[in-house]
C-alpha cells in the first residue's frame, strides 16, 4: 500500500495527508523562495514608497508584489473595533471606489475566522474546498465576484486582527502552496506592525496639534483677561466720571490701546506674520505705564525709580503686558492695605548677564537694567518658587488663573538675553525682578531715530 493511501479517505486527502507532504516539502525539495532577496525586496518597497503613494496604499503593493499579483483592498478596523471597512487599494482606479467594499462586521463569519485561525484563505481551494476551511461563509459581496480576488491575507498585531487584504489573482497559473502561505502570513504579521504604528503617529500627531491648539488658546486668553480687566475698570469707573473730559481721553486712549492688542492676538491666531516690534525703549516708562494700567486696584502700586534714562530692546506692549501681570499678581498677595512696589534701576548688584552671540565667540557680560516688583503680600514657600512658579498651567487660583503668567515672563525675558529672579519668604512679600541687558540710548534729535520716536509707543 503507498503512503498516499495509507492517508487518503473516502472524501480526498485528509489533514494528515495533507501535513506529511508538506513536512516532506520543507525537508526534501528546494524552496521556491529566495526569501533573502524577497525580504529585502519586501523592507525597501515598505520603507521607501513611490511618488504619490500614501502609507496604506503601500502596504497593499508590498504584499502583492511578493506573489505578483496586479493589485489588491485593504480592509481595517475602524476606532470603535466593531467593524472593518475599506481603507485603501493598490494601485488606484478600478479598485479605489469604497462603494463596492461594504463593511464588514466584526462578528462576521470571515473575521472570526481571520482572528482565530489566522490563515491565509485561497478563495479558490474555498470554493473547491468548503471543509478546508470549516465551511466558512463569506460576505456577499465577495460571494458575489467569484474569480476578482483570489487570497485573503489576515493582518495580525499581537494576536489581534487589525485589517485584512484582498489580493488579485496573479497572471498565469497560481496554486497556493505552503511557502506561499507562510510567507504571506509572515509579511502580514509585519505589515500589521506597520499599519499600527502609523496610525499610533497619527494620532499622536493629531493629539499634539490639539495640545498646541489649547496651549495657544491658554496664552490668549491670558491676555484677553488682561484686557478685559481694563475695559472693565473703564466701565465701572464710567458712571462716576463719564462728564470729566480728562476721564472720557483717558477712556478713549485705553480702549484704542487695548483694540491694538486684540488685533495683535487675533493676527498670531491666524498665524500671520507680524513685523517685529522689538525697539530701544525706556525701562522706566514702560514700569510708569503698568502702573497706570493697574491703579483701579488696591494696593495702588507705587514705582520708585526710573528717572534716569536706562534704554532696553525689546517689544514694548509685550514688556508692559509682562510687567502688568507681576504687578496684578502682587496685587492679589496682598491686603487692601498692603504695599506694591515697582523699583527701576540700574543693578549695581551684579557684573551684568551673559551674553554668547555664538558657539565660538567669547562670553560676554552685559549691563543690566532692573525691574523689581516687591509686595508685603502672603509670599511663597522655597519649594514653590523651584517647584511650581514657572511650570505652565500649574496655578493656585483655581479656574480665575492660568497659570502662564510667570512662565510668559520668565521666558520673554530670556529672549531678550535676560533672567527673572524670585525671592519670596511665606507671610513676609515677594521681590520679583526683571533683569533686562541695557541697550545704547537712542540717538538725540527730532528726526524719526530721535528719543522721542523711540520711547513712544
Amino acid at each position: 500500500m503507498s503512503t498516499e493511501a495509507i492517508f487518503r479517505s473516502d472524501h480526498g486527502p485528509s489533514v494528515p495527508l495533507k501535513r506529511f507532504k508538506v513536512m516532506l516539502a520543507k525537508h526534501l525539495f528546494q524552496h521556491r523562495y529566495d526569501y533573502r532577496a524577497e525580504w529585502l525586496r519586501f523592507i525597501q518597497t515598505l520603507s521607501a514608497p513611490g511618488e504619490g503613494i500614501a502609507t496604506r496604499e503601500n502596504a497593499v503593493c508590498a504584499i502583492a508584489q511578493i506573489i505578483g499579483s496586479p493589485g489588491g483592498v485593504l480592509f481595517l478596523r475602524n476606532e470603535e473595533r466593531d467593524q472593518y471597512k475599506f481603507a485603501a487599494a493598490w494601485p488606484a482606479g478600478e479598485f479605489i471606489d469604497a462603494r463596492r467594499y461594504p463593511q464588514v462586521a466584526a462578528t462576521d463569519e470571515l473575521a472570526a475566522f481571520l482572528r482565530d485561525e489566522q490563515w491565509v484563505i485561497d478563495l479558490a481551494e474555498l470554493h473547491a474546498v468548503p471543509d478546508t476551511y470549516q465551511n466558512l461563509v463569506l460576505p456577499a459581496f465577495l460571494a458575489e465576484r467569484r474569480g476578482r480576488y483570489r487570497l485573503i491575507v489576515p493582518l495580525v498585531h499581537v494576536d489581534e486582527l487589525i485589517g485584512f487584504l484582498l489580493l488579485t489573482p496573479p497572471s498565469g497559473a497560481f496554486n497556493p502552496n505552503y511557502e506561499d502561505r507562510d510567507l504571506l502570513k509572515t509579511v502580514g504579521r509585519h505589515v500589521a506592525v506597520h499599519l499600527a504604528q502609523f496610525e499610533a503617529d497619527r494620532r499622536l500627531a493629531e493629539s499634539r496639534q490639539f495640545e498646541a491648539y489649547h496651549r495657544l488658546t491658554a496664552f490668549v486668553m491670558h491676555d484677553l483677561k488682561n484686557l478685559a480687566a481694563q475695559l472693565a475698570l473703564i466701565v465701572s469707573n464710567a458712571e462716576k466720571h463719564k462728564h470729566n473730559p480728562e476721564f472720557v481721553d483717558d477712556a478713549i486712549s485705553t480702549i484704542a490701546n487695548s483694540t491694538e492688542r486684540m488685533q495683535r492676538l487675533i493676527q498670531q491666531l491666524q498665524r500671520r506674520e507680524l513685523q517685529s516690534q522689538t525697539r530701544r525703549i525706556s525701562l522706566g516708562e514702560i514700569a510708569r505705564k503698568a502702573i497706570e494700567r493697574c491703579a483701579g486696584r488696591q494696593p495702588v502700586p507705587t514705582c520708585r525709580g526710573g528717572d534716569e534714562d536706562l534704554w532696553v530692546e525689546a517689544d514694548p506692549e509685550r514688556l508692559t503686558m509682562i510687567v502688568e501681570h507681576v504687578i496684578r499678581n502682587a496685587q492679589d498677595a496682598c491686603s487692601d492695605g498692603g504695599s506694591v512696589d515697582v523699583i527701576v534701576e540700574l543693578d549695581g548688584n551684579s557684573e551684568g548677564v551673559a551674553a554668547q552671540p555664538s558657539e565660538t565667540a567669547t562670553q560676554l557680560l552685559v549691563p543690566v537694567a532692573t525691574l523689581t516688583v516687591v509686595d508685603d503680600g502672603i509670599g511663597m514657600s522655597a519649594e514653590f518658587v523651584r517647584e511650581r512658579l514657572f511650570r505652565p498651567f500649574d496655578t493656585t487660583k483655581g479656574s480665575k488663573g492660568m497659570g502662564i503668567g510667570a512662565y510668559q515672563a520668565r521666558e520673554y525675558v530670556r529672549s531678550l538675553g535676560g533672567r527673572v529672579d524670585v525671592s519670596s519668604t511665606e507671610g513676609h512679600g515677594t521681590h520679583f525682578t526683571l533683569r533686562v541687558p541695557l541697550s545704547l540710548p537712542p540717538d538725540p534729535g527730532p528726526g524719526p531715530g530721535g528719543a522721542a520716536a523711540e520711547a513712544a509707543y
